[in-house]
């Protein structure tokens, strides 16, 4: 039972993000902050496994403010990390021991980049196709909202959802306008 509240829970959350994510509350807040939110929500709502895969790295100061809405961004990076996670889940490759998803954060021409990358191929073809519709899954027992609030957030915070695959790996993309010249 406790499970199946938590995933109602998170459900609603998730459901309410797309409802209000053309109306972003900004805040100027730390990249730093954003990702530690992104993995507390990893942390409290998906399998604790999860934490031990991920790998951040970043070539910018984690203090570098960002004019946002911290809590889209936050369960946007979430969500781009779960389907990371979730699309090696059943493949034999998967190593809880060792690092494989790997998340960089870098900025190039007042853009923030929040870049995920897991092992594995995907048609990026058919998923553009489906990217702008709400609840298209290809997984069973799931919503179908993660890469729509991905793709809306990034919309309104004037960026981009890139999603890139070759044999070997995917790289899903979340570009925001990125703050600069005021300290937090």
């Amino acid at each position: 039972l406790g499970n199946s509240v938590r995933n109602l829970t998170c459900l609603m959350k998730r459901t309410t993000l797309c409802r209000y994510s053309h109306f972003p509350n900004k805040e100027i807040i730390s990249i730093g902050q954003i990702v530690d939110n992104a993995l507390a929500k990893l942390e409290e709502y998906s399998d604790s496994s999860i934490l031990n895969v991920i790998s951040v790295s970043s070539n910018i100061d984690s203090n570098t403010p960002v004019l946002c809405d911290a809590e889209h961004t936050s369960q946007a990076m979430t969500e781009l990390i779960t389907n990371a996670y979730e699309a090696q889940l059943d493949t034999e490759q998967l190593d809880t021991d060792a690092p494989w998803i790997k998340v960089n954060i870098s900025s190039k021409d007042d853009l923030l980049a929040i870049t995920v990358t897991n092992p594995g191929s995907i048609d990026v073809n058919q998923l553009y196709q489906n990217l702008s519709s709400a609840l298209y899954t290809t997984k069973d027992n799931h919503s179908g909202l993660g890469l729509f609030i991905v793709k809306a957030t990034c919309s309104s915070h004037d960026g981009s959802l890139i999603i890139e695959s070759d044999d070997n790996t995917t790289s899903a993309t979340m570009t925001l306008s990125l703050k600069t010249g005021q300290s937090i």
